[in-house]
């Protein structure tokens, strides 16, 4: 109903029209009595816009809340993940076992150096690190859980399958921070239009 009010709200022209009307005001039609009503609330637009927001506080809010969960929850399985600790380690290993000759070792890297791993190739340019990483990985994997086929390192954990421990990963891989200021830009604007109808009340 809201809504449909705020569709067939009166025009400005309307408005001074039926403001310079000076006959029987039952006489008049229900659509010209409904925006004279209308009229006789001070701020009747806004009002409506805020009512309208109301409304949709809950269900415009689920989705953000939803959504903010989900890089929550990713936030803490990647702090938590053992494996992919056990991963970055390596990263950071490789990276100063490369830089070596220069004496100091790096406590960190950033995370925009990751693409480095594919562009750092071997000599004959056949081999990326990422791919002697990868093997290197493989190899330690057979190497600790099988032994003539039997299972004998059963507390291994393979940095490879860090995936495992990130049960939130697909969801967040789908959201982007872009994503979730387009979906609060509304809810800004609708707080920001109902304190000030707060503020004239």
């Amino acid at each position: 109903h809201v809504d449909m009010m705020l569709r067939y709200l009166p025009t400005s022209d309307e408005l001074a029209l039926l403001a310079s009307f000076e006959g029987d005001r039952a006489r008049l039609g229900k659509a010209e009595r409904y925006f004279s009503a209308l009229a006789s609330v001070a701020g009747h637009a806004s009002k409506m816009k805020a009512l309208r927001f109301k409304q949709g506080f809950r269900s415009a809010t689920r989705d953000a809340r939803a959504w903010v969960a989900t890089v929550d929850a990713f936030c803490a399985e990647l702090k938590n993940s053992s494996r992919l600790g056990r991963l970055v380690a390596l990263v950071l290993n490789l990276g100063n076992a490369l830089h070596a000759t220069r004496g100091v070792a790096a406590a960190g890297f950033s995370l925009s150096s990751l693409p480095k791993l594919l562009d750092t190739r071997s000599f004959d340019g056949s081999t990326t690190l990422l791919h002697y990483m990868v093997a290197h990985l493989e190899r330690e994997r057979e190497a600790r859980t099988k032994r003539d086929g039997a299972e004998f390192d059963e507390s291994y954990e393979c940095p490879l399958l860090f995936a495992e421990e990130l049960p939130s990963l697909v969801p967040a891989s789908r959201l982007t921070f872009a994503m979730l200021d387009e979906e609060l830009a509304p809810l800004r604007s609708g707080l920001k239009a109902l304190e000030h109808e707060l503020t004239l009340a």
